[in-house]
């Protein structure tokens, strides 16, 4: 069974609230079993791991609620969660003017948030590179949409800007795998000539 950290469900718990009110979060839970309800509610462990398929309820639960509008609260949510990662306990991972250092570490930063699966790096051109997630038991649009979110903004902390991401093979869609190719332009960094 696989399994997701209860920080990457309680993030979209809290942004839920704090960007639609109390009053929609409430109509997202009231839309979940009892037994989920409770989970989510009781306080979720940032370091614990849950079924991915609560998350996979959850998600579904803020699309029926809010609609489109859902769909756009994953990739914010996954740039939230890079901004908050990433300059907290995995600043480790940022260094300006070098994307590429922070998504060869591709794989070892998905094994922080998953427990199953694996995710490859390939470095596609100076300001390019290819990520593939394979063999997770668990999938959904809109977990994709919130690795999209959050690699997007890692490249924006490193200097980059201007960043593209495609997202041609989804398992999610029945591929068998998960691939994104990420472009971006570097700002100049200070002392440059």
């Amino acid at each position: 069974m696989a399994n997701v950290k209860g920080s990457v469900l309680r993030s979209r718990v809290d942004f839920v609230e704090k960007k639609f009110g109390r009053e929609q979060l409430d109509q997202v839970l009231g839309s979940l079993s009892k037994k989920d309800r409770y989970t989510l509610a009781r306080g979720l462990l940032p370091a614990q791991w849950y079924p991915f398929a609560l998350g996979e309820r959850l998600e579904k639960a803020i699309l029926q609620v809010l609609g489109e509008e859902g769909r756009s609260i994953f990739m914010e949510l996954g740039r939230r969660s890079a901004t908050y990662n990433l300059a907290g306990v995995h600043k480790v991972f940022v260094r300006a003017g070098d994307p590429h250092h922070l998504l060869s570490r591709a794989p070892a930063i998905y094994q922080l948030y998953y427990d199953t699966g694996s995710r490859t790096y390939e470095k596609t051109g100076e300001n390019s590179c290819r990520l593939i997630t394979s063999n997770s038991e668990a999938f959904s649009d809109g977990d994709c949409l919130t690795v999209m979110g959050w690699h997007e903004r890692a490249v924006e902390m490193c200097a980059g800007r201007d960043v593209s991401i495609q997202h041609p093979r989804c398992r999610a869609r029945g591929d068998a795998v998960c691939e994104y190719l990420i472009s971006w332009n570097l700002e100049s960094i200070e002392g440059d000539t």
